[in-house]
This record gives structure tokens, sequence and C-alpha cells, in this order.
């Protein structure tokens, strides 16, 4: 599985237990979220590096989207973050907030810590600076979903197996191929939602808020701070920020974001 289906299969799980959790009272904390996203992946980046015999550090860094946890021990106060990522020479210091929506109303926002938000910009800075890596950035993780929409199955197993209507015709054609039945559940999973990108992919798939590409997004922090300065709210302590203004900003699904600095989805391919 390449790092664009991981990355994807985690937003659409993002996006489910969001609101899954909410159905049964309280939505999901963002530490919960972000625990179970990157242990996953970075799991996932670790078992493909461990099938080759004598890894490079070439290799390392073309295989391996690797994640430093901040969170803990007061590292997250002090640094402004919550883990960071390095790819192909890229630390990416990453924030994670989740979308506030309020049930059958269209007010959804994201509280922004602005001491915090501060120290977000300044750890990146300081390790550009002090040149302990080549390219430091700040960004926001955004978790999202819209309450009121059904959780969707989980991506995987569904993917295991082929749709009901698409079994009945491949019995009559007599079609039982391996190749056939593959096709069958690539067509099945894109339609749950891990939206792989291929010829047969839909409008629906290509939208911004499908869960694959809507339940982890990305914003730089330096255009979510100069927004929040344009807006004169930098002495405060918190700040709201619509969902609306932040796609206004040019917020991306992770995947989009990470691919414009690698062609991860390319090259880093995991079983």
């Amino acid at each position: 599985m390449a790092l664009v289906d991981i990355l994807k299969e985690r937003s659409v799980w993002t996006y489910s237990m969001m609101v899954g959790s909410t159905q049964l009272g309280e939505m999901i904390g963002e530490e919960a979220l972000t625990t179970v996203n990157v242990v996953q992946i970075q799991c996932a980046m670790d078992s493909e590096l461990a099938k080759i015999r004598r890894p490079t550090k070439s290799a390392r860094q073309s295989l391996t989207l690797s994640t430093t946890r901040l969170s803990g021990s007061g590292r997250e106060k002090q640094f402004g973050g919550d883990w960071l990522w390095n790819y192909k020479g890229k630390t990416y210091v990453i924030q994670a907030k989740r979308l506030d929506v309020i049930k059958d109303t269209n007010l959804a926002t994201y509280q922004i810590d602005i001491p915090q938000l501060r120290r977000l910009l300044e750890t990146a800075a300081i390790l550009q600076s002090e040149s302990l890596v080549a390219d430091a950035s700040a960004y926001y993780v955004f978790y999202n979903t819209m309450i009121g929409d059904q959780p969707l199955p989980d991506p995987v197993a569904e993917a295991a197996l082929p749709s009901e209507d698409g079994a009945k015709q491949a019995s009559r054609k007599g079609d039982r191929s391996e190749n056939a039945v593959g096709r069958q559940k690539d067509r099945h999973a894109n339609r749950q939602g891990n939206c792989r990108r291929t010829e047969e992919d839909t409008p629906e798939e290509r939208d911004p808020r499908a869960p694959c590409n809507f339940g982890c997004t990305m914003l730089s922090a330096q255009v979510l701070f100069d927004e929040i300065e344009k807006q004169g709210k930098l002495d405060q302590t918190t700040v709201l920020i619509g969902l609306g203004t932040v796609e206004s900003l040019g917020v991306q699904s992770w995947v989009d974001c990470i691919q414009k600095h690698g062609s991860c989805c390319d090259n880093a391919v995991v079983d």
C-alpha cells in the first residue's frame, strides 16, 4: 500500500471516528486522534524499512515519513506542536486541532491558542536558523467531520469484499479471474471513501469535503497567523476561526500538502 493510501485511510478513519463518537455522546478528543494516527502511519513506514536489509540514509529519506512526538512532559507547551514530521529533508512542526461543529447548524470553528501559535512558528524558525534541519515549516493539521453524516464503513474491511451487484455480474458472466475481482475491489474501495486516484474516480471522490480529503487537512501556521493579525486579534489569548475562513486560506488534504514536498505518494510503498 502506498503512503497516499495510508494517509487517506487515516483521513476516512478520523472523519468516521468523530461522527461515531459523537453519536455515543461525546466527540473523541484531539490527543486520542493524534496518537492513533501517528502510530499507525509510523508503524507502516517502519514495516517498509524493515524489508530493506541495510537501508542507507537516502533510502530512509525516500521511504520514511518519520514522526517525533512532542506531547507529554511539557514539550507541547514548550514547542507549540504535537509532533514533527520529516520527509525528504523537509521538517513539519505540527499542531493538531479538531473542528468543533454544532449539530444541525452551520457553525463550525477551530479554537486557536495564540501563544501556542507563536511558539509553533518560533520552533520552526529555530530549527532552520540553527541549521538543525535544511527546511522547516510550521503547520496545523485539522481533524474534521460534519455532524449528521453517517459514519463510513472501515475502508480496509470494505475493500476486502466485492460489492453484491458486482459479484452477481461476475457470476453471470463466468468471470471469476483474480484480476477481475481485484478491479472490482478497487472500485468498491473507492466508493467507500479511501479515494485512490484512478481513472474511474468520480467528481464526488475528488470533492474537498469527501472524508478521504476532509478528515485530515493541513494549513500553514504562518498563513493562519497573518489572517489573525489581519483581523486584529493577536492580542487575544484564544480566537475562533471559522471553517469557511480556513478553506478560503487554502487549506489542503494532508496528502496534497505532503505531495508538494517530495512526491511521497509515488515513491513510498507500504505493505
